[in-house]
């Protein structure tokens, strides 16, 4: 599972990181979607569309989706949903048919780790991955 979550962040800040180089920003891209840039669109094979929490990816038939509003820096944050929906449309691992018990499963051990947190608001504790 730390292989297809680290696949997953790769995704995510390659798509990030061509945003940030087009348009010259340091900061979260996501606090410009809108203003430098539109918020739907297509960037270097990427369709891209911002919302109110994070954004959704797709680039050859693979989902990412991911949310960042709520960190404090440039964390992501993910639910078991996001998660299994890139498992799903990822060539090498929708093959695998992780169930989503499974998944879950060994996100908590990435949690036991430390290479994943739960999402922390005003002290609750939300069943959202952030790395």
């Amino acid at each position: 599972m730390e292989e297809i979550v680290n696949t997953y962040v790769s995704f995510i800040k390659e798509f990030e990181a061509i945003l940030k180089h087009k348009y010259s920003i340091k900061e979260n891209p996501r606090y410009f979607a809108g203003t430098l840039f539109d918020k739907k669109g297509i960037i270097d094979n990427y369709r891209y569309q911002f919302h109110g929490a994070g954004c959704r990816i797709e680039k050859d038939d693979v989902i990412c989706e991911y949310d960042s509003i709520f960190s404090k820096g440039n964390e992501i944050d993910f639910s078991l949903w996001k998660i299994t929906t890139f498992v799903e449309t990822h060539p090498k691992y929708k093959i695998l048919n992780l169930s989503n018990e499974f998944i879950e499963q060994e996100l908590y051990k990435l949690i036991q780790k430390e290479m994943l947190s739960f999402q922390i608001i005003n002290n609750c504790v939300f069943q959202v991955y952030q790395i």
